[in-house]
């Protein structure tokens, strides 16, 4: 694995991109689909905004030579699609419509280039695709999907849209992007880029980032501007199962993993991820980079500096890690079935040494209650992995309904642009 470290810098938006058409011009790298899964997120401005500017900001600058058209646009964008799942719904408390606030940053990142909307619509390189209802979602993806997943089962969750989003791309290349950021900065996705369009070979390209609430006192890396690396969830529930299964001997994914707090954030050959069993909810990061770690693929991981996100509760932190934790024991029993052997061969072992971290007496009251409580869902998680996963792309044969699916989210987009009126 690489780690690759990129120093923030005050460039202009218009040299960020330049310095990406090169590089993929230079590489001849393929299309890359930006995938943003929301639900009641009203913080997706920046993300939409800045995913606009790499889309076509990249065509007015070469406006200027006169060097291409608008129609190779997808040729020489660092980002050839933007694709919106948005999972709001009306009937929720917390209902925020993200679509509608996507295609206003959208519209108000276009009047900026000086482009219009109806070319956009056009090109439909920019798809907003709105859930409503669960039910219609298993028949709005694939009609070969029923015989996969019960008639009973809700498809709710990041995964899900994840999984739509891939469907709905027809990029060589996917990249993700989470929207729940606070003060977006457009050197994340600029960093991501970076690292894939200079690898010399297709790789899967990974990120973490440094939280700024408070010094980890498990590991103790407190970098020296007084950020850490890790949040709750990463450093009392992954830091700990990923000690505790190698201090058991079982190493095998343990030789480069990438850092912690993982990123939503992240580019991987579309050939990859379609072959990936997926989780519907939270752990779908965790999925990704053991099933990539676990088939030797290329791994580039990228820091990328200071990300805070909104704040979540500690009920909704236990709930993610839960899942996490099936996802990686159903990615291994899944891809990985010697691993999966070892691994429960241990089991009691991992458990207890989970529980008894060397540095748990150095937690405050409140971790170590927490910590309690993670161990008491890795338990479970043996015992009984809950969370719904998808099964791959690849088994499902898709793509005869692709084109369907496609047009019915091309008129969900001109539907919301006509909402919001035309520039």
């Amino acid at each position: 694995m690489e780690t690759i470290e990129y120093t923030d810098s005050n460039r202009d938006l218009e040299s960020l991109i330049l310095e990406l058409v090169e590089l993929k011009q230079k590489n001849n790298k393929n299309s890359i689909a930006l995938i943003l899964p929301v639900k009641n997120e009203d913080r997706i401005a920046g993300v939409c905004k800045t995913a606009i500017y790499y889309l076509y900001g990249s065509y007015t600058i070469s406006k200027l030579t006169s060097r291409y058209s608008f129609s190779e646009i997808a040729h020489i964008s660092p980002i050839s699609e933007l694709i919106l799942v948005d999972a709001s719904h009306p009937d929720d408390d917390t209902f925020v419509n993200s679509g509608y606030l996507a295609a206003k940053a959208i519209k108000e990142a276009i009047l900026d280039l000086g482009l219009d909307l109806s070319i956009i619509e056009r090109q439909k390189n920019v798809r907003i695709s709105q859930i409503r209802r669960k039910p219609e979602f298993n028949s709005l993806l694939f009609s070969s999907l029923e015989s996969s997943i019960p008639l009973n089962q809700t498809l709710d969750g990041k995964g899900s849209g994840m999984y739509q989003g891939i469907a709905l791309s027809k990029a060589y290349n996917i990249a993700f992007s989470d929207c729940d950021i606070k003060q977006y900065n457009a050197l994340f996705l600029f960093k991501l880029l970076k690292a894939f369009l200079s690898a010399d070979n297709d790789c899967f390209v990974t990120s973490h980032y440094q939280k700024c609430k408070y010094p980890n006192k498990i590991l103790g890396d407190v970098s020296s501007d007084g950020y850490t690396i890790s949040g709750r969830a990463s450093r009392l529930a992954f830091h700990n199962l990923h000690r505790s299964l190698f201090n058991c001997g079982i190493d095998d994914f343990g030789k480069a993993c990438p850092k912690y707090p993982l990123s939503g954030e992240f580019i991987i050959p579309k050939n990859i991820i379609e072959s990936i069993t997926f989780p519907t909810a939270y752990g779908i990061e965790t999925a990704i980079n053991f099933f990539v770690l676990g088939k030797g693929i290329p791994i580039r991981d990228v820091n990328l500096g200071i990300k805070e996100h909104v704040p979540q509760i500690d009920s909704k932190i236990e709930n993610m890690v839960s899942q996490i934790f099936d996802a990686f024991l159903f990615v291994c029993k899944k891809h990985f079935p010697e691993q999966y052997k070892k691994i429960i061969l241990q089991k009691e072992n991992i458990i207890e040494s989970y529980k008894n971290m060397e540095n748990f007496y150095k937690l405050d009251q409140l971790d170590q209650q927490r910590l309690r409580n993670y161990s008491q869902l890795l338990e479970h998680s043996f015992n009984n992995t809950k969370s719904f996963f998808m099964p791959p792309l690849k088994q499902i044969n898709y793509y005869k309904n692709q084109n369907q699916l496609i047009q019915r989210v091309n008129i969900e987009t001109q539907a919301i642009f006509k909402k919001i009126g035309s520039p």
